[in-house]
């Protein structure tokens, strides 16, 4: 029985291996391999930057809870994000027009494998609040408000470095920017109804209001743009500024379009415009 059964494997092997080559009946097939995943992912508050050979998902979480997922099939490096971030591009696949917050968290996916990253330090408007004349938040470092009806302040920085409210009594906030770190967001509900203004346009006359003003209503000079394009400029006469409540009169019949107020120097700028004349903001 040892001799035949050696007799037959020289047979196999002077055939010269033909019967080896022969496949089982049930060939077990070889897995694909997938392409190495291994992506470079950067979160900065607001945008978040994506660089692999390929990737089939993004999904972005977050501070107010909501998440925003994108779908297709990625390469190379990509940006994700708000679109009021100057980085981001509104025509970009990776935008997202509503503001929701900084990016709590990013994860990347590529076929059954995934890559997460989470914000780590503070972002600029992280807590931002919109209240139909004024906006809450973070004290900034350079912070601009325009209206709905053309009029704009401007922080560069704030005066008071703990105030977390901005605004003008009487106006509705259109938009918030920060400018130090390009960040711009739109109030989503400009449609609503604001309390009494501070600052009153009458015939001849434009009364500047404390409520413009954080805790400290003064300012250095006032400059008075009328409706025919030609301006006035308004100095203190004995004291060093102006307190508000403060009243400015002119002489004739052109309307006042605008009043502009300066304090700190130039760091602290409003542009209030008169509702009633139009094309004054």
């Amino acid at each position: 029985m040892a001799r035949a059964a050696l007799s037959r494997r020289r047979l196999v092997g002077g055939l010269g291996g033909l019967l080896a080559a022969v496949r089982p009946a049930n060939p077990r097939r070889s897995t694909p391999q997938l392409p190495m995943f291994d992506p470079e992912i950067s979160l900065d508050c607001y945008v978040a930057t994506v660089d692999a050979e390929v990737y089939h998902g993004v999904v972005l979480r977050f501070a107010d809870g909501s998440t925003v997922g994108f779908d297709g099939e990625y390469s190379g490096r990509q940006r994700f994000g708000f679109v009021g971030d100057g980085r981001i591009d509104p025509d970009d696949p990776g935008a997202i027009e509503a503001f929701h917050g900084p990016i709590e968290r990013v994860t990347v996916r590529a076929w059954d494998r995934s890559e997460t990253v989470d914000r780590a330090g503070d972002c600029t408007f992280e807590s931002l609040r919109f209240d139909c004349e004024t906006v809450v938040c973070e004290p900034p470092a350079d912070l601009r408000l325009r209206f709905t009806d053309g009029s704009v302040k401007q922080w560069d920085p704030p005066d008071d470095p703990t105030r977390t409210r901005f605004g003008s009594p009487g106006r509705v906030v259109d938009r918030v920017t920060e400018a130090t770190s390009d960040i711009s967001v739109q109030n989503p509900e400009p449609d609503c109804e604001p309390g009494p203004p501070a600052t009153v346009f009458e015939d001849g006359a434009v009364t500047v209001g404390s409520g413009e003003f954080g805790s400290t209503p003064t300012f250095e000079s006032a400059r008075l743009v009328f409706a025919d394009g030609s301006e006035r400029t308004v100095e203190p006469e004995e004291a060093r500024e102006f307190t508000a409540p403060t009243m400015f009169t002119v002489g004739g019949s052109t309307p006042i379009a605008a009043v502009a107020i300066t304090r700190r120097d130039g760091d602290v700028t409003f542009q209030l415009v008169n509702p009633a004349v139009d094309g004054s903001g």
